[in-house]
């Protein structure tokens, strides 16, 4: 029974840091993250407009809040080819800002 619970705390954990990752990356940069996560302006608005409070409530839930989709459409691999090019120092120092930002506000 002990493991069950470590499972649904571990659910717990991973629904509220993506639910928080999620929103601050709606807030740094709506379109893109919009686009990266894979969901709809309307979902987007409202991930973006959650409060802590919700988001704990949320992150409750019996399933992980993440749905991880493949895409098998023809222009999948050419968007994965661009996505993953080489990029230019700043986006890497940008990204790790994000990263490191989002982790704070996850710390207990």
């Amino acid at each position: 029974m002990a493991e069950l619970h470590d499972i649904s705390d571990a659910i717990t954990e991973f629904n509220r840091s993506y639910l928080m990752l999620a929103k601050w990356l709606l807030l740094a940069n709506r379109d893109e993250a919009t686009r990266q996560l894979g969901i709809s302006e309307k979902t987007a608005s409202r991930i973006a407009a959650l409060t802590l409070a919700q988001i704990d409530h949320l992150a409750r839930a019996a399933n992980c809040s993440a749905s991880f989709a493949t895409s098998v459409r023809q222009g999948a691999r050419e968007s994965a080819e661009r996505r993953f090019a080489p990029r230019h120092r700043d986006d890497f120092v940008n990204d790790r800002r994000y990263v490191l930002a989002a982790s704070r506000h996850l710390e207990p």
